[in-house]
């Protein structure tokens, strides 16, 4: 066998991975990116609040020291073709109840995004499930929508059950919520934005 360069410093890695529970979460917007060509924002995030405070943070640290792209962690897209518009305008009405700004009245003459950026929203995480591309189902993480942040630490918001790729769900359509992150407590996305309700 050959000499393997570095293996005294690399971390062993048993295969396993920490996964975040579904439910509420109090976030901040970490960046922005505006996507004009696909008419959508590209928000990165992270949890603010609560046990799983800084997430996002840690699990892309993670993957990078292990050499992995990890641009996609902590990531939501946010629509804003003709067709979406009643989902972005409820994106900004979240943002602004959520910090007592208020961007919605600039949209219309166009938003300066950047000034998103350090704002706290709600989000509320589930799971759905996506084909691999060695065929076998996977879960991921994705963000179903948003509240306010104050919403989200009152617990009043539902977490959709598992979203399976025949359509279905896992149970009766919603779980239980879990409890919000101000109280005890992947978004995997790609530039095809064309399955997107938002």
């Amino acid at each position: 066998m050959k000499a393997l360069n570095g293996y005294n410093e690399v971390k062993a890695s048993t295969g396993e991975y920490a996964r975040l529970p579904a439910g509420g979460y109090v976030c901040k917007i970490t960046k922005v990116e505006d996507v004009p060509a696909k008419e959508y924002l590209r928000v990165s995030f992270d949890i603010y609040e609560g046990e799983y405070r800084g997430w996002y943070r840690d699990q892309r640290e993670d993957l990078e020291e292990r050499g992995f792209n990890a641009s996609y962690i902590g990531t939501v897209i946010r629509s804003y073709k003709d067709s979406a518009l009643g989902f972005f305008k409820a994106f900004i009405a979240a943002v602004d109840e959520s910090n007592g700004t208020q961007f919605g009245p600039t949209v219309e003459n166009g938003l300066d995004e950047q000034k998103l950026t350090g704002c706290l929203i709600g989000f509320v995480i589930s799971y759905e499930e996506y084909q691999k591309n060695n065929g076998n189902i996977g879960q991921r993480e994705r963000v179903v929508y948003q509240k306010s942040v104050q919403k989200i630490r009152d617990g009043d918001f539902k977490v959709p059950d598992l979203k399976r790729l025949n359509g279905s769900s896992s149970g009766s359509g919603f779980s239980t919520p879990v409890a919000p992150a101000a109280s005890s407590e992947l978004s995997m996305l790609d530039d095809d934005d064309s399955d997107l309700p938002f």
